[in-house]
This record gives structure tokens, sequence and C-alpha cells, in this order.
């Protein structure tokens, strides 16, 4: 379901070959079908044995900790209330191993961007400003969802954005909820000595400084998404440092000392507004995402020359490959 990287130490125990789950969930092939990792758990490939289908079983090896309950639980919640996240079919153990049986879906955002630009004629690592913009109104779309929900995801990059399988419908879901937490505005605004939370070079700047995360800070990282998207890398992509926490510094203070327009010179404005909009919400408020969904609707219609399309219909990048 998706390829993301992961740190975190994993006991040695695979699933094995012919991993059934509750009599109904084969994975097949042991960690051959491994598909990818998240924060809590890898992520492998199977089928329902009665109807045929694939499904993702998502599987934690720790022996404690109740992380990947907490995040299908997440899930579950936002899938009844019509946020764009996978189904769950079952979570709970299975020998000892704690699972997640949900929708397998189709390859994340950043895959399909690395796909598409082995066929770009001019060889340019990014999309064209319309896939672009259609992107970021779905991205506006399911955090104003997941943000209705009071659930803050905290690790907003491409590889947490997948596509559904119908390649025509310009469709994402959002995953991995494993750093995810509901709101809490009873939290301090700022933990002393905390880690960073989330992937470094899409974090806010509240992410790197170890503030209490709020709404706002998922708004920042998605448009860092947006601008990786239409240029294939950001100002602060590669820094130069002995240490990876020398490193994460220099990618904060290029943050802080950028504004949304330095960073996006050369795109449309909406770019950098939605950049500043997001650093100066206040934490804990609801960002007004009819106005900025509008911002991007216009652009977008300015850059088709046509009235206002359902978004199914626009031909992005990848429709070449929907037409085969």
């Amino acid at each position: 379901m998706v390829s993301i990287h992961s740190f975190i130490p994993f006991v040695r125990r695979g699933v094995g070959n012919n991993f059934l789950i509750k009599r109904r969930y084969l994975i097949e092939g042991g960690e051959n079908s491994q598909l990818g990792s998240g924060t809590y758990g890898r992520v492998y490939a199977g089928r329902c044995i009665e109807t045929g289908h694939g499904v993702a079983v998502k599987v934690d090896k720790r022996l404690t900790g109740n992380h990947l309950q907490r995040e299908a639980d997440f899930m579950m919640g936002l899938f009844e209330s019509g946020v764009k996240v996978p189904q769950i079919y079952y979570a709970g153990k299975q020998s000892r191993l704690k699972v997640v049986v949900m929708d397998l879906l189709g390859p994340t955002m950043d895959d399909v961007m690395q796909l598409v630009c082995q066929y770009k004629p001019s060889g340019a690592r990014q999309f064209t400003l319309v896939t672009v913009l259609v992107l970021t109104i779905r991205m506006l779309d399911i955090l104003k969802g997941m943000h209705i929900a009071g659930i803050v995801h905290r690790d907003i990059k491409p590889q947490n954005f997948i596509f559904t399988l119908d390649p025509r419908a310009n469709e994402l879901c959002i995953i991995d909820f494993g750093l995810s937490r509901k709101w809490d505005a009873a939290a301090r605004p700022v933990k002393t000595k905390a880690k960073m939370v989330g992937t470094p070079r899409f974090a806010s700047i509240n992410a790197h400084r170890g503030v209490h995360l709020s709404f706002g800070d998922d708004l920042e990282s998605m448009a860092y998404v947006a601008v990786y998207l239409a240029r294939g890398t950001l100002p602060w992509w590669d820094v130069d440092a002995e240490t990876m926490a020398q490193g994460f510094e220099t990618m904060r203070k290029k943050k802080q000392t950028m504004t949304g327009h330095t960073i996006c010179e050369g795109l449309p404005a909406e770019f950098g507004d939605l950049i500043d909009y997001a650093r100066k919400l206040p934490a804990g408020e609801q960002p007004e995402y009819a106005k900025l969904r509008a911002w991007f609707r216009s652009l977008l219609v300015a850059n088709l020359g046509t009235g206002m399309q359902d978004l199914a219909l626009v031909q992005c990048d990848w429709s070449v490959f929907s037409d085969q």
C-alpha cells in the first residue's frame, strides 16, 4: 500500500509464509510480501480468501503498546465520517502480533510522480501546474474532514497520500496515523526538550521547535507537499551537516528565514499565501477551508480555460496511463 521510511527497530520475528489472520485474510510469501513500513508497523500485501480481493495488512511486532489499535480507531472513525482513508476490516491480534487489515489501494503520490517523470520529454521531476492544483484541492478536502473530527495527523508528506485504485478519479486517500493525536486544547503550548515529530523535509516550524502541534501545522506541511509536487524539491531539501540533529536545525533555520512567497518564487501567489496563512493560524483554530479551496479552484479554472469541471474529469499527468 505504501512505501515509506521507518527508523523503528522490530523484533526479529517475521510474519512467515502463508500467514493467516482470523481464517479469512492471508499473507503469502512472508517478508517478500512487504509493501513498505509506517510509523508503528510494516505493511504487507494479502488477500481475503473468501472473496479473493486484495488487502493491506499492517503488522506491529512490538510486544507492548497500543499504537496500532489507536491508529485503527482513528481510521475507522474517519472512514465513517466520509474522510478518504482506507477501510478497516479487522484490528486485533494474530499469533502474538498486532495486525490491522485494510483496503489495498494504489501507489503513493510520490511513487506516481516518479513514474510520470520517467516519461516526460524534458525529464523534469515535477508535476504540471494543473495536476498540482487538482492534488492540492484533494489534500485540502482530506485535511478538512480530518480536522473537523479533531485529529491532527502530524506527519503530512507525499508518501502518506495514496491514490485509489481507479486512476481516472484523480482521488486520494490519507494513511499512516501512527503519529496522529486528537487535538487537546489543554496541552502545554511548548514541550521543553521535545523531539521533532514528523518528517523533517515537510515538518512545520513548530514541529522543529517541539511545539504541541495543531491543525495549522498539518496545513503548513501540506503546503510544502504542494510546492514539492510543483518543483520536485524544496529549498531545504539537501543540507550540509555533520550530524542529523545539525541537519534538522539547518532546515528549521531556513524555513524560519523564508516567507511563503520566497519559498514559492516562480509559482502562483496562492502557494506562498497558503504557507503564510498556515504559519499564522492560532493553535487549535480550524483553517478556513472554503476560502483556501476557492483560491486553488479559481487558479485551476484559470489554467484550464474552461468552466468548473469535476476534478475527476481534469486531465492530469497520469491520464496517459489510465487510457491504456
